[in-house]
Parts: C-alpha cells; sequence; structure tokens
C-alpha cells in the first residue's frame, strides 16, 4: 500500500481547524509543553528549552513526509483558543 504524504492536510470547520503545524507555532508549543499543571496527567516531564518545541516540529513534519503520522495544531473557532497534538 503507497503511502500518502500528509504534510498539507488540513480541516476546517465552523468550530475547528486543524493544520500541520509550521515554525511560527514554536514559541506557543514550548509555553504548552512546560507548564507542569497542563502536563500534571501526562507521561512526560515538562520541557525545559524552547528547542524541544523546535525538534518537535520537525519531527511531525519528517513523520507527515512519510506518511507515517502528523502533528496538527487546533484552533477552536470563533473562540481561537489553540493547542496541539500529534498522531
Amino acid at each position: 500500500m503507497a503511502r500518502m504524504s500528509l504534510s498539507t492536510l488540513s480541516l476546517h470547520t465552523a468550530r475547528l481547524r486543524l493544520r500541520p503545524f509550521d515554525d511560527s507555532d514554536a514559541n506557543a508549543l514550548f509555553l504548552l509543553h512546560s507548564d507542569a499543571h497542563v502536563l500534571r496527567y501526562w507521561d512526560a516531564p515538562p520541557w525545559t528549552e524552547r528547542e524541544r518545541a523546535e525538534r518537535f516540529i520537525t519531527a511531525c513534519r519528517q513523520l507527515a513526509e512519510a506518511g507515517t503520522g502528523c502533528g496538527w495544531r487546533w484552533t477552536a473557532s470563533p473562540t481561537g483558543r489553540s493547542s496541539a497534538g500529534a498522531a
């Protein structure tokens, strides 16, 4: 079975937007993943370096290009709340 590149996959509805990460997401991603309260139920410790966010974005890009996985930034509309995830 041929793999499909997932690097340009986006989804937009009236209440939700999913899109691949880009470099401009690094600051927000680091703020989210460096907050111990936000990560209290995760199985990984908070990030301590912004470069960790850059490496995460790079890894998501590589997975998407290989067609083996992807990472998305989501924004809930119209409130503008956002977060991130990977699959």
